[in-house]
């Protein structure tokens, strides 16, 4: 990716151009990610486009590779032991690095990670970019992450084949389930067609792959912005369910006991007796500060004004995937 051989800077040009059509202002305007972003050039050619752009790879080689052609020259070699025409193609010394730093382009926004658990806040990012990825993780994985750190408004951008990279064919889905996938998670589709186009093309070679990439784009509608207030009235609108498991110590008092709670997506969120509380109370008649004054009264405590507020926070939040209905 950093040799910049016109063979290759061809595919990172068509490649780029093909990603970048229809693009918004507001996203140009805020924070993007690449999932997988392997030796990370197409990271810095998109710098130019967003306000930072964050870089995700679970191969700690890619990342090293990529914070040490900042600093320096990395020579390897081309090795190519088929379809060679002459003997000085066999080993092909190459040089890599990057010709520009630019300041927006920093070490610490490449890290090494999973792409089902970014480090980063709900809705931070307007494009989440998968190129050659999507076929590496099951989609069940990655969309409820892609879900989660997207504004509304900000797109998905899937450009490669779908090449799958495991085993379970339950999870190998066409382009056209990928597609209803997003469609029945609120999202508009904005892009759905192929392009061919080389594949790591080398001068040194006779061979090369060439891929009738498929490029899609999935853009998250301007759903509804719930807050909840101590006069919100809301109720139960879907199923969900919780567990809860620990541990009794020798000689302690008291044992120690987890609570998750399961909405009908799947979602998980580690939770608390006051939010299954708060959720159990809603009869959509109660207002938010009735249902806590009932709380209080059947516990026999007060509760803190910091899990006041994180608890409205958890409501505004199962009221966007639909698990409570806001009714006032």
């Amino acid at each position: 990716d950093w040799s910049y051989e016109e063979i290759e800077e061809f595919e990172i040009r068509e490649t780029l151009a093909t990603v970048l059509s229809e693009i918004t202002e507001k996203q140009q305007k805020g924070n993007a990610i690449v999932l997988g972003a392997g030796a990370g050039r197409i990271v810095c050619e998109l710098s130019d486009f967003h306000e930072k752009v964050f870089a995700v790879d679970n191969t700690f080689t890619m990342v090293g590779l990529y914070h040490l052609v900042r600093d320096e020259w990395v020579r390897f070699f081309e090795i190519n032991e088929l379809n060679v025409l002459k003997n000085k193609d066999r080993c092909v010394n190459r040089v890599a690095h990057m010709r520009v730093v630019k300041d927006n382009v920093r070490p610490e926004y490449y890290f090494w990670g999973d792409a089902t658990s970014l480090p980063l806040l709900d809705c931070t990012l307007t494009r989440v970019y998968s190129i050659y990825f999507t076929d590496v993780l099951p989609l069940t994985k990655l969309l409820e992450e892609v879900d989660r750190v997207l504004v509304p408004g900000g797109d998905f951008v899937h450009f490669g084949p779908l090449y799958y990279h495991f085993q379970n064919p339950n999870d190998m889905l066409t382009a056209e389930e990928i597609e209803q996938a997003f469609v029945e998670n609120g999202y508009d589709i904005i892009e759905n067609r192929t392009v061919e186009l080389s594949h790591h093309r080398s001068s040194a070679s006779m061979m090369h792959r060439v891929y009738n990439n498929w490029f899609f784009i999935a853009r998250k509608q301007n759903g509804s912005v719930f807050n909840v207030t101590d006069e919100t009235v809301y109720t139960l609108e879907s199923e969900i369910g919780y567990s809860a498991h620990g541990k009794i110590s020798i000689g302690e008092d008291e044992s120690e006991i987890a609570i998750e709670m399961i909405t009908k997506d799947g979602s998980k969120y580690g939770t608390t007796e006051l939010i299954l509380e708060a959720i159990r109370c809603a009869d959509g008649i109660l207002n938010f500060a009735q249902i806590v004054r009932q709380i209080e009264l059947e516990y026999d405590q007060t509760i803190p004004v910091n899990d006041l507020e994180e608890l409205k926070r958890i409501l505004a939040e199962l009221a966007q995937k639909k698990v409570i209905k806001i009714i006032s």
